[in-house]
């Protein structure tokens, strides 16, 4: 049989696919990728065959690519850091029955969390679940994601305690400052709000002063600024192993070299549960990006130096400035970032309310 040599090349597209154009049409091109699940062939570019896979069958793509019959193919495959992050958040588990466990939650007559939650809201709880509860929620403010981290709060339940790192300004609105997206006043207020977590089941520390007093106690979620989290990290992970991590307005670790960020990755790498939330992530400025990315998917062992290679510019005195390769980037975070903007849901949303209340915090009103 005599052998055809082609090239061709993998890419990521704006559907979060992994696109393969070949240069030369053969037989075995079709026989070979057809089978493959989730396959699509696209309209040629002239003689050049173009095929459309599912993200998760990159290894399945690329094993076929080598055993084709009669045709030999140089293949110029993905950039490495693209390559990693694909295949590790392939391998997480898909958790998605979990979802119905939102029905425990009642929140009213007749009514649970599911019954509360917007049908945004929702799909975003699946699409964390689906990713193995390793996910960033990047909607914009006031879309509900506190809402949506405390229903994977509750579908990972049985992994509790649960470790939520947040601004001093969100974990004590009293002081005068914002209160945070959800109805609730606090972290605290949010999870009573839509978990019925009662206050004597929540550690919230407040002082350095409160370290010892809380991880002498039990809880079921510990609320920590991420101030004081950066001085005692290694107290609190030493008296608790915490399998579920929520990081409240996330892009606050974006500076690799920042004590929060050295304090919060070995953190994040050790939970089997990831949650970071943000309202604005920062996509135009990839290196901002990256401490979140090693947070979510420390499987994929992303570089410093192959991120800034592929998607920074850097500059004589700055090795991760600018950018580059930015869409491609997006599709990269895609596959583990859920966005949605006002404009994009507003059917959804209820009319606009204001709401003042009074919540009581061991004493303290806020």
């Amino acid at each position: 049989m005599v052998t055809v040599r082609y090239s061709a090349s993998l890419k990521l597209d704006a559907n979060q696919r992994i696109k393969v154009e070949l240069s030369g049409p053969h037989d075995s091109i079709k026989e070979t990728f057809a089978p493959i699940q989730g396959a699509l062939e696209l309209p040629s570019k002239g003689w050049r065959p173009v095929w459309s896979f599912p993200m998760e069958r990159l290894r399945e793509v690329e094993a076929a690519m080598k055993g084709m019959q009669g045709l030999a193919l140089n293949v110029d495959p993905l950039p490495q850091v693209v390559h990693k992050v694909l295949t590790t958040a392939a391998r997480q588990p898909d958790d998605s029955a979990r979802y119905d466990r939102l029905q425990e939650v009642v929140l009213g007559p007749d009514e649970t969390l599911d019954d509360r939650m917007m049908p945004f809201q929702r799909e975003g709880v699946k699409f964390g679940l689906a990713r193995g509860g390793r996910v960033l929620v990047g909607d914009e403010m006031g879309l509900g994601k506190t809402v949506q981290a405390c229903a994977l709060l509750w579908c990972y339940r049985d992994e509790w305690p649960a470790l939520i790192v947040a601004p001093s300004s969100l974990r004590r609105a009293g002081e005068g400052g914002p209160v945070g997206e959800s109805e609730a006043l606090t972290w605290a207020a949010a999870l009573y709000d839509w978990l019925r977590v009662t206050e004597d089941r929540v550690a919230c520390i407040l002082t350095g002063a409160d370290v010892k007093r809380s991880l002498a106690r039990q809880f079921d979620a510990l609320i920590i600024s991420y101030d004081l989290f950066a001085k005692c990290a290694d107290e609190l992970t030493a008296a608790r192993k915490f399998k579920v991590v929520v990081l409240d307005e996330a892009h606050l670790i974006k500076n690799t070299k920042a004590k929060r960020t050295k304090a919060a990755l070995p953190v994040l790498h050790a939970a089997r549960r990831t949650i970071l939330l943000t309202g604005t992530p920062t996509l135009s400025r990839p290196a901002e990006l990256l401490p979140q990315l090693q947070g979510l998917l420390p499987g994929a062992r992303i570089s410093k130096r192959e991120y800034a290679e592929r998607y920074c510019e850097p500059t004589k005195w700055d090795d991760m400035a600018g950018s580059k390769n930015t869409d491609e980037l997006h599709h990269l975070v895609g596959r583990i970032m859920v966005r949605r903007k006002k404009n994009e849901v507003l059917q959804q949303l209820p009319p606009k309310r204001r709401h003042k209340g009074r919540w009581a915090w061991g004493g303290l009103a806020v």
